[in-house]
Parts: C-alpha cells; sequence; structure tokens
C-alpha cells in the first residue's frame, strides 16, 4: 500500500506516531498520509484503517462501485440503504454508514455486526 499510495501521488508518506488513547504515551501505531490518503498501522497487528479524504488521488478519482466518493451527500448515500455501523456522538444520527458490503465465508465483519452505539463497549 505505501509503495502504491507513494507512486500514485510521486510524494513520500508523512509518518506519525500514534500514542495510545489512554495517555501513557506508548507508540501503538504509525500512521502514513498522502495527500486524499491515509492509513494506520498498528503494532503486532494486521489490521490497518484507511482514510480516503479526497475525491482524487494523484488525478486519479476514488469512488465506490456505485459512484459514493469525499463529497456525495448524506442523501445520495442514504438512498443506497446502507448499514448503520456507528453514532458516534449518540444524537441518533449515524455517523459512519457501510455501503457494497459482501460475506466473506469464516470472517467476522465489523460491517456486517449489530450497529455500535456511544457507550457500547465495542465501540471503544
Amino acid at each position: 500500500m505505501t509503495a502504491f499510495l507513494t507512486e500514485l501521488t510521486d510524494a513520500d508518506p508523512q509518518i506519525e506516531d500514534v500514542e495510545d488513547w489512554w495517555g501513557g504515551e506508548t507508540v501503538v501505531a504509525h500512521r502514513y498520509s498522502w495527500e486524499g490518503a491515509s492509513f494506520v498501522v498498528f503494532e503486532n497487528s494486521t489490521w490497518a484503517p484507511t482514510a480516503i479524504t479526497a475525491p482524487s488521488i494523484g488525478g486519479v478519482p476514488v469512488s465506490t462501485r456505485d459512484g459514493i466518493a469525499v463529497g456525495s451527500s448524506r442523501e445520495q448515500v442514504e438512498a443506497l440503504d446502507p448499514l448503520e455501523v456507528w453514532d458516534e456522538d449518540g444524537d441518533g444520527a449515524f455517523d459512519q454508514l457501510g455501503l457494497e458490503t459482501r460475506v466473506v465465508p469464516d470472517t467476522r465483519s465489523l460491517s456486517l455486526d449489530p450497529p455500535m452505539k456511544v457507550g457500547d463497549g465495542r465501540a471503544s
């Protein structure tokens, strides 16, 4: 992923340490960032959350198969009947929605499990 995004953007990533969330000042991950994209690599894990923050990266459009991209309206997303993933601020409107999910045998899906809400132990 690093080599791909570096080649696509023609830029080296900015690399930042990510410290634990409990104030222990222990580095638990590293964030690799380019204009329009980033991912976090956790120590001793294969989990690497990825964020796309622009409608294109290195001049290449980035969207779902249904055409949803950064800048699409909530109405456009809701028209596709998304999964309600997480209500981060507890206001009753889900802040994270899932699109184009697929079942993969013998795996546990974070997006296909029941929705997470504030105070849910899985959301921390």
